[in-house]
């Protein structure tokens, strides 16, 4: 197999070289893609169905008592909500003490925004696990067709299709923090094709769980996930890169 293997890859170095070269880097280029995409779908929904960051920005942001309901109880419908929105609860019909009186928490239009909310986090999940089996599928193509001579081209692909990202990402976090509000406003106004996502402060117990605010500190969150999760690769690409430089300089030293 790995003397298969040796004569493809003196095929590949050969006989329309340049051709296959930049197939591999058209190939990189879609698995580096594919990767980030997982990475970005994979973050967003660790922080969203991460009840513990419910909690804390519950506690900074003072929403039991903006709300008029308890901490337990608010945790519960929390909890509630999250199982709705994962496709683990059927119904969104949460119950709770509110300012003293016992009442569903939501109300028609926020259920309704709910299940616009739960579609749209099927979506990702969706497209987060099909990202992930096509980025493997293609590092076992890319390895089992061009053997080792491929991981260069993989990892210069990845570093240049990263540092976009983080370029695009840079302008992405000045546009939140400069102007949350019109940021997330546009979001929803891409994301969504009606109106339901506006809710009344006053009167929507949704709206009231999780502010602007809440939102902004989500996102940051979302950010700082993300950039670790494609930084972590970057770096590694960088250092097998220059591991596999330095070795080839040493091996063309060897040679003179």
């Amino acid at each position: 197999m790995n003397n298969e293997r040796g004569v493809f890859e003196m095929q590949y170095a050969f006989i329309g070289g340049k051709k296959w070269s930049r197939l591999v880097i058209m190939v990189s280029i879609l698995a580096s893609m594919l990767f980030i995409i997982m990475s970005l779908f994979n973050s967003i929904l660790m922080v969203a169905f991460d009840i513990d960051f419910y909690e804390a920005q519950y506690e900074l942001l003072g929403r039991p008592q903006a709300i008029g309901i308890s901490e337990d109880e608010l945790t519960r419908v929390t909890g509630e909500l999250l199982d709705y929105m994962a496709g683990r609860r059927e119904a969104l019909d949460s119950r709770a003490v509110i300012r003293g009186e016992e009442r569903y928490v939501f109300n028609e239009r926020e259920i309704s925004h709910m299940v616009d909310v739960k579609n749209l986090f099927a979506k990702a999940n969706m497209t987060r696990n099909a990202s992930l089996i096509a980025f493997i599928a293609i590092l076992i193509l890319l390895y089992a067709v061009f053997g080792r001579s491929a991981w260069s081209r993989f990892f210069k692909s990845y570093i240049a299709v990263s540092s976009a990202v983080f370029l695009l990402l840079g302008a992405l976090y000045l546009f939140a923090v400069l102007d949350f509000t019109l940021f997330w406003d546009l979001f929803h106004r891409l994301t969504f094709d009606n109106y339901l996502w506006l809710l009344d402060p006053r009167t929507d117990i949704l709206i009231q769980m999780v502010p602007e605010q809440f939102f902004y500190n989500t996102v940051m969150r979302i950010i700082t996930y993300f950039v670790i999760a494609i930084l972590i690769p970057a770096l590694a690409s960088l250092f097998f890169m220059f591991t596999i430089n330095r070795k080839n300089r040493s091996l063309s030293n060897q040679s003179r």
